[in-house]
């Protein structure tokens, strides 16, 4: 899946969520995933090269495109379950060749006048590349919010940006915390500092805008499976993505089961979460019985 992030104007927070978004599907979700910084500053590649002076922390890929980027964003995405794109914050030649190639687009916004005036002309560029591009879904992600909930500001703007259907306006909102500029300034994510508040605002967004596109979008997704090897006790197990196809039958009789789970309480379950359960399960059968149930496929 390719996600390309980019707005307007610059410093609404494009490249610290390009980096945090990417922490959290590497670091927590076991997924497969490049950061392209396709911005003339190059925030995110001085960010990369910091990082790699830390000793301890993972590996979070960072590769440097510009210019005309979809055919690499394409050859990218063949060998990653996700691909950020970080453009700058204005109209770019990165910006609307990464529109032809992206699954999703989310373009941060502060909760300002300033920033809502620029969202007419995205807009109308979003819906420009629509029309090579059926495929993109696009997103506002309002960020960097007052915490104090006696400023109305992001209420406001959210009934301003619903005058903009071509852009869909995330309910989940970002708000401005030091925690965010003090891990960009170690060279970390959200993740790895241990912000609880932080961390949850960037696990919203990305199950909000990306669950069901990228299950929804294809017939094969990424899973993640324990590898079939014995691990010694204690050791923390190894994952690996591999592709499952799903028929619409299938997809229904999972999207049942959430629902079923919402009643009764049970919420911020995805479909990989139903299907690994489904897998577990499977382990747990009896060889005489598992053989009977391949027999039906």
């Amino acid at each position: 899946m390719i996600v390309l992030i980019g707005s307007q104007k610059g410093g609404v927070g494009k490249s610290t969520k390009a980096v945090n978004i990417a922490g959290y599907l590497i670091l927590k979700q076991g997924k497969t995933a490049i950061i392209v910084d396709a911005d003339d500053q190059k925030s995110i590649m001085t960010w990369y090269n910091d990082r790699q002076n830390v000793e301890g922390l993972p590996h979070i890929p960072v590769v440097a495109a510009s210019g005309k980027i979809k055919e690499t964003l394409l050859e990218l995405d063949r060998h990653y379950d996700y691909v950020i794109v970080d453009t700058a914050g204005r109209d770019s030649a990165e910006l609307r060749s990464g529109l032809l190639a992206a699954d999703l687009f989310l373009s941060p916004l502060r909760p300002s006048q300033m920033d809502l005036d620029t969202v007419g002309y995205l807009s109308e560029m979003f819906a420009t590349a629509q029309e090579y591009n059926e495929k993109v879904k696009g997103y506002i992600v309002l960020n960097m919010c007052p915490t104090n909930i006696f400023i109305n500001e992001a209420n406001e703007a959210a009934q301003v940006l619903s005058e903009y259907p071509e852009l869909t306006l995330v309910s989940n909102r970002l708000c401005d915390r030091k925690i965010y500029r003090d891990a960009w300034g170690e060279a970390i994510t959200v993740h790895e500092a241990h912000n609880e508040k932080a961390q949850a605002e960037i696990e919203s967004l990305v199950k909000e805008v990306s669950e069901d596109e990228f299950i929804n979008s294809a017939t094969s997704h990424t899973l993640l499976v324990p590898a079939p090897e014995a691990k010694p006790q204690g050791r923390k197990r190894t994952y690996k993505a591999i592709s499952v196809s799903l028929t619409d039958n299938h997809v229904d009789v999972i999207d049942e089961i959430i629902v079923q789970a919402a009643r009764n309480g049970v919420v911020r379950i995805t479909r990989s979460d139903i299907i690994k359960l489904a897998i577990d399960g499977l382990a747990e059968k009896s060889e005489e019985h598992l053989m009977q149930l391949l027999k039906k496929l």
